[in-house]
């Protein structure tokens, strides 16, 4: 069922659920989904960020590095095209899916976002086009990883 904005609504064992492609992905076949009925955002790999501890919770990270981390990995593995895209189109794509009346963000690699954090969120996916390229670790870094990972323990 279309929702006139390019989403719609897929409907499966009485449940809705509006079909919305994510502001940054890897790829042009992958997309989000949002669950009107609980209000959850499943994000796919768009709010990507590394977890220095696997039960963390989004408000146990760092603001900073919780921004370096959507940077890192937006820009450098999930979708190292932003900084090609017309950013006014991108910012109107961005506000659209923010509008969805979201409760909850599920992501992969992400904890899950609630609460005044998905306002953050989504301000820090609007900002990715505009940063400036990361340096990211080269072979010299994994050789480092190697070498102090591969010694035996004295």
């Amino acid at each position: 069922m279309p929702l006139g904005d390019g989403r719609r609504v897929l409907r499966r064992r009485g449940s809705d659920a509006a079909r919305a492609a994510s502001a940054a992905f890897d790829s042009p076949t992958t997309r989000g989904l949002f669950d009107p009925t609980t209000r959850v955002f499943w994000a796919v790999d768009t709010f990507a960020t590394p977890l220095p501890d696997p039960h963390a919770a989004i408000a146990d990270l760092d603001p900073e590095f919780w921004a370096n981390g959507l940077a890192l990995f937006a820009l450098g593995a999930v979708s190292p095209w932003l900084s090609l895209v017309d950013e006014k189109k991108y910012s109107a794509f961005v506000d659209r899916t923010q509008s969805l009346d979201i409760a909850t963000i599920a992501s992969c690699h992400s904890p899950v976002i609630e609460g005044h954090y998905i306002e953050q969120a989504f301000n820090r996916i609007r900002e990715l086009p505009s940063l400036e390229a990361l340096v990211l670790p080269d072979q010299s870094v994994l050789d480092q990883i190697i070498a102090a990972t591969s010694q035996l323990p004295t």
